[in-house]
Order: C-alpha cells, then structure tokens, then sequence
C-alpha cells in the first residue's frame, strides 16, 4: 500500500502496477493536476484509490483498468473537454456505484474498465464539456 500524507500535489498520476492507494483524508490530500487530461490515470488492474481528491483536470480520476475500486474520493473543479459525457461515465461492464453525491456535470470519475467498484465518492463543482450528454451514466456504444 502506498499512504499520502495530506498536502496539495501538483502533478498528473499514472498507475500502471497494481496498488492501493490511501490518502490520509479525503478533504486535505489533494492532487491538482495544473489543467492537464487527468489527476490520475490507473492503468493497472487490481487497485484501489481511497481517499483522495482529484482537481483542476479534464477528468479528475479516469479508470482504465479492470476489479479496481474507487472509495470515499472527491472530484471537484474538474472542467471536462468538449463531448465529456456526464459527471461519471462507465463505458466497462459489470461495475458497482453507491452512495455518488453529484455536484455538476464533466468527468469528475471516468470508469472505463470492468468489474469496477466506485463506492462513497462525491462530485463538486465540475462542468462538463460543450457537446457532453450531462449528468448520469454511460454505456460503451458497440
């Protein structure tokens, strides 16, 4: 496991091993990713963020991996590029959302991969992009 300490880091994350990542308090650890695609990317299959809040991105935290969970994160500020779809979108299968207090509209949580687990996380303050389906859920086209 890795375990953030609370601070604001300015910086877009790739995951790309498995891992749990823990930061020390949902509201205090920050990553800011300064106007980029994202504040984190996992890559890796088999992770877990907890804890967090991803900021001033694009999309704040995008999934791309498979039996990931999301829990207890925050996305707030994210500003999502033209076409975004609504403040979450899931475009995996099979996956479990609980207990989302939307705030906007914008990629706040972008969960690509499947068998995902996005559990007790709250979107703040973000807007999606011109074109974008708005607020709700998505299934990958065929």
């Amino acid at each position: 496991s890795i375990h953030i300490t609370s601070g604001t880091y300015e910086e877009s994350v790739d995951v790309i091993v498995p891992v749990e990542i823990i930061g020390e308090n949902k509201e205090t650890t920050v990553i800011d990713a300064q106007r980029r695609d994202y504040a984190m990317k996992l890559l890796a299959d088999n992770s877990r963020v907890q804890g967090l809040t991803f900021t001033n991105a694009n999309t704040g935290l995008h999934v791309l991996s498979d039996n990931t969970t999301v829990e207890d994160c925050i996305a707030a500020g994210n500003i999502g590029r033209r076409g975004e779809d609504g403040y979450w979108t899931f475009d995996g299968n099979h996956y479990t959302a609980t207990s989302a207090t939307p705030g906007g509209i914008g990629a706040g949580i972008r969960i690509d991969g499947n068998n995902n687990e996005v559990l007790e996380n709250i979107i703040l303050n973000t807007v999606g992009g011109q074109g974008g389906q708005g607020q709700g859920r998505r299934k990958k086209r065929p």
